[in-house]
Order: structure tokens, then C-alpha cells, then sequence
């Protein structure tokens, strides 16, 4: 057993110290109550009442103070011991912070790390990086796609038609398309269809027209696809010699479809 421990008594109250006080006194024979009287040697370290601890210095006697003094206080419960996460949170907010421009490459993920990248697309982490064996593809923009379908309309209004219009991307997916007010339904779906014959061939629609017929060349060719339309009016789109899309149009005749589109086509340099 440890020595503090042995002379350790009850705790010290305000009752046990007028009682040190009267005893003491007694000894030096002094009634005067108002008498300084030592008590820390009569007063062996022990846990003070904390009621005497809250009080001011100013109501303290001078021996009180140094009974308090002399007293072993009761010690202060050990913290609780933190959790891995809550030390890495305090690490991570007193860490300074990096300036954006010096962190480029860097992404958070869901649990809150920062890991490498070099590219995000489609939501979903990659690593870009020279990879041989792959093409560079250019596409029409929606942009490009809608100033090609309002040359179209112009064109149409010139001739006095009433016009649907498609443009498709070199994989022969839709971009944007519009129907003129008045244009029968059906006109769409055709403008559709001659646009993607067009890409999907890198030709003029119409030129599949002769050809398909039953004992040309490509008889029976149109019904390999529910979606391609051998009837006038559909162009390939090409861009320094590459292609980029196609567009086609209905809602005249065969010939005047082709008409508004080539226009409109080489309007834009697309041809």
C-alpha cells in the first residue's frame, strides 16, 4: 500500500475543520475564536470537500487555504479513449490544407479518401494514358446539328414545302430533329430512316432506289433493316474528309427532299 494511501483519512469538511481549530487553540491556550491557528500539521492530506473547494479565495481563511493546499484533490476520471476515425478526423482537420492548383490529380471517394486519378467519365474513376489501337472520332454537335436542320427549314420555305428533318451521328443515333408546322406525321419517321441509311452506308440514300428494285443488284437489300429507306433524300455528312453524320428529310417528293438537304449541306460545309 502506497504511503499517500495509508495517511489518506475521510474527506476534509468545514465541521472537521472548526473541530481542528478548537483542539488547537486549546493546546495554545487561546479562546479567541478569531485567532489564526495552523492546521495543516494536525491535518493530514486527504480529499477536501469539494463544497470548500467552489468557495472564493476571500472567504478562505488562511488556514484553510493551506489545509486545501496540503490536501490531495480528487483526481479527474481519465478520458475516454478515442476511436481510430475520431484521431484521423482531428489529424485530417489540424493537417493544412493544400491549395487546389497543387492538387490536380486528386479525388474523393465515397469513404472520404483521396485517391489518384487522371480522368472521370461517366461518373466512374479511369486512368487515361497513351493506349495504342484506338481511333479519334469526330461528331456533329447539337449546336451544328440544329443550325443544319434550321438551313433545312429555310430551304423548305423557299420552295414552298412543309418539311420533318433528321440529323444522326456517325453511329446512326439521333441528334436532333424537328417537323415543320403541318408536316404530315409519317414524314419523320422517314427522315429518320433516310439519315441513318445514309451514315450507316457513307451514300446518298437515294442512290440504293434503283438497285433494290426486284432483280437489281441489291434486291431485297431494304428488308435486312427495318430502318433503312432506299428513297431520295438522306446525305452523309463529312468534315475534312471524315465522317461526322448524316441528315435526311421528308415530306415532298423524293427529289425535292434531296434538294432542301444537299443545299442546306453545302451551306455549312458539310458535303
Amino acid at each position: 500500500m502506497k504511503r499517500a494511501d495509508r495517511q489518506a483519512a475521510a474527506p476534509l469538511t468545514a465541521s472537521d475543520l472548526r473541530r481542528v481549530r478548537r483542539a488547537r487553540r486549546r493546546q495554545l491556550g487561546s479562546d479567541n475564536p478569531g485567532a489564526a491557528v495552523p492546521v495543516g500539521a494536525h491535518a493530514a492530506p486527504a480529499q477536501v470537500d469539494m463544497k470548500l473547494v467552489g468557495q472564493p479565495c476571500e472567504v478562505l481563511r488562511d488556514e484553510d487555504r493551506e489545509a486545501l493546499s496540503s490536501s490531495r484533490l480528487p483526481e479527474r476520471p481519465a478520458p475516454r479513449r478515442s476511436s481510430r476515425r475520431g484521431e484521423r478526423q482531428r489529424a485530417a482537420a489540424a493537417a493544412p490544407s493544400r491549395p487546389n492548383e497543387e492538387l490536380p490529380a486528386l479525388l474523393l471517394d465515397q469513404g472520404g479518401r483521396a485517391r489518384r486519378r487522371d480522368d472521370l467519365h461517366g461518373g466512374r474513376l479511369i486512368r487515361s494514358g497513351a493506349v495504342d489501337g484506338l481511333i479519334d472520332e469526330r461528331r456533329l454537335s447539337l449546336a451544328k446539328a440544329l443550325e443544319l436542320l434550321g438551313r433545312i427549314r429555310e430551304e423548305a420555305e423557299v420552295r414552298g414545302l412543309v418539311l420533318s428533318a433528321c440529323v444522326v451521328d456517325p453511329g446512326g443515333n439521333e441528334i436532333a430533329s424537328q417537323r415543320m408546322d403541318g408536316a404530315v406525321l409519317g414524314a419523320l419517321r422517314l427522315a429518320a430512316g433516310k439519315a441513318y441509311t445514309a451514315v450507316l452506308w457513307s451514300m446518298r440514300s437515294g442512290d440504293l432506289m434503283e438497285s433494290t428494285q426486284p432483280g437489281g443488284a441489291d434486291w431485297g437489300f431494304n428488308t435486312t433493316d427495318a430502318r433503312i429507306v432506299v428513297y431520295a433524300g438522306g446525305l452523309p455528312l463529312y468534315a475534312d474528309g471524315q465522317l461526322v453524320g448524316g441528315v435526311g428529310a421528308s415530306g415532298g417528293t423524293a427529289e425535292q427532299d434531296e434538294e432542301c438537304v444537299a443545299a442546306a449541306v453545302g451551306a455549312l460545309g458539310l458535303g
